[in-house]
């Protein structure tokens, strides 16, 4: 505004008219003006934004203003949000010691990813001043993808910019949104009404110049499919065409285990060869597809019914439950409260039952282990064996395993998760034990036959997947 609309509209009002109101002559206008704006078109808006904070404005008032023409609209204002914006548009300094960049503001390669959304500016500032498009449509697509994989709060990237009063345009900006809507458009399953994946997680912070295995993640909202996004495609020789890269893309297992039946890539509908064991999952990918400099997406379809199956089931043991290891802790998702038998007595080998409700087919166990002190398996058992049954009666032993020492999955080094207080966490330790192909049962049955310690028998979380289908 000049000079004469804010003395006009009491913008520099002083702030003393009466006790306990703020600049009386600018709230009059804006109350005005939102009480004309809302008796046209409340009907068809949902939420008012008041950018910045309350210092000028009379939120009491401004919001009753709004309620009397639409009692459901949200009201909140720039500073209600946490700050993210600004946040972002300060970026993340940069942290040599665990090898983070610093994020340049040419290079959305390098700016971080929130769990919050983010809202970014497309020209000179959230309006039109006289600026021009700084984010290029391709750099606008790979951050939207980066954020949209980390975003479990929901919001994903909000892109701002605003025309002139006469219509027109800072240059580039419109023709940049129209390039990255034809960017979007052949991959937009994978990116709208998604959720960031379980099987591959992009933490907070993450940035696509670091991303291990150069992916990203989501999910379609119905978990039906993982959407790959290949940020920064492999790197090499092929043998075979010698040409400069490679068309194999080999990840490691997916974080919650789930199992994958067809890989197709996005853009082109052509299928892609996969491979999933143990060690990871490996997609070949077919040679005209490898790799789109912007983003590369396979889509995945998840093996209907196959996941976590035990979490909140019904669980018995040998014996009485011990004060303080609650039974159910076994099974309630938790990691730092778990279960324990009994102090083992000769001939009375202790056991833990869970019953997943329905015949399934059991695939693998994981197995947290009790840290106490600096001993990691503390209770674990050595000796022991998995058993199935349909009526929990009759148990089969499918698995049985002797001289048991806990490993960790990964070496011990200052990469390790540790929890908040930095201490090391169950979570960092889960056991993996493969059932038989094939093994099918309602009920599983973990016995222990040769414990160690308090000879008890103890886990801060048993996991059991499989296929309910």
């Amino acid at each position: 505004m000049t000079k004469e609309d804010q003395e006009l509209l009491g913008w520099n009002e002083a702030d003393s008219n009466a006790p306990g109101v703020k600049f009386v002559k600018w709230n009059n206008f804006m109350n005005d003006v939102f009480d004309e704006m809302c008796a046209r078109y409340s009907k068809d808006v949902y939420g008012y934004w008041v950018d910045g904070g309350w210092v000028h404005v009379d939120k009491a008032r401004l919001q009753q203003t709004v309620w009397k023409h639409n009692p459901k609209a949200e009201f909140v204002s720039g500073m209600d949000s946490a700050g993210w914006c600004n946040q972002f548009n300060q970026l993340c300094p940069p942290d040599p010691e665990h090898g983070i960049p610093a994020a340049t503001p040419s290079n959305a390669d390098t700016w971080p990813a929130f769990t919050s959304n983010v809202n970014l500016l497309q020209g000179g500032c959230w309006w039109s001043t006289g600026g021009t498009a700084k984010i290029s449509p391709a750099s606008m697509l790979r951050y939207t993808v980066l954020q949209a994989a980390c975003n479990t709060d929901g919001g994903g990237t909000g892109w701002a910019a605003s025309p002139y009063t006469d219509g027109t345009w800072e240059p580039n900006v419109r023709e940049y949104f129209v390039m990255l809507g034809q960017l979007i458009k052949p991959i937009e399953e994978s990116i709208k009404n998604t959720r960031p994946s379980n099987s591959y997680i992009t933490p907070q912070g993450s940035r696509i110049a670091t991303l291990p295995y150069g992916i990203v993640a989501m999910k379609s909202a119905d978990g039906a499919y993982e959407y790959i996004h290949v940020l920064r495609g492999p790197t090499g020789k092929d043998e075979g065409t010698k040409e400069s890269y490679v068309n194999t893309l080999q990840l490691p297992p997916p974080a919650d285990f789930k199992k994958f039946t067809k890989a197709v890539m996005l853009r082109s509908g052509r299928e892609a060869r996969l491979t999933q064991d143990d060690k990871g999952v490996r997609l070949d990918v077919p040679w005209q597809d490898a790799w789109d400099p912007i983003d590369t997406v396979i889509k995945l379809t998840v093996l209907p019914g196959y996941g976590l199956l035990s979490q909140g089931k019904t669980v018995t043991m040998s014996g009485p439950e011990t004060p303080g290891w609650s039974l159910n802790s076994a099974v309630d998702g938790d990691k730092n409260s778990g279960w324990s038998s009994e102090s083992f007595q000769e001939g009375n080998a202790p056991w833990v039952t869970i019953d997943m409700g329905e015949a399934v087919v059991l695939s693998r166990i994981h197995l947290y282990p009790r840290i106490l002190d600096k001993v990691i398996g503390y209770n674990f058992p050595v000796d022991f064996d998995f058993s199935v049954s349909t009526d929990g009666q009759n148990f089969t032993r499918v698995l049985a395993i002797a001289g048991y020492k806990v490993a960790s999955p990964r070496k011990e080094s200052e990469d390790l998760a540790l929890s908040a207080v930095g201490k090391k966490s169950p979570a960092d330790y889960p056991q993996y034990f493969v059932l038989p192909e094939g093994t099918k049962g309602r009920y599983l049955k973990i016995t222990g036959k040769k414990l160690k310690e308090e000879k008890r028998m103890q886990f801060m979380e048993i996991e059991v997947f499989g296929s309910s289908k």
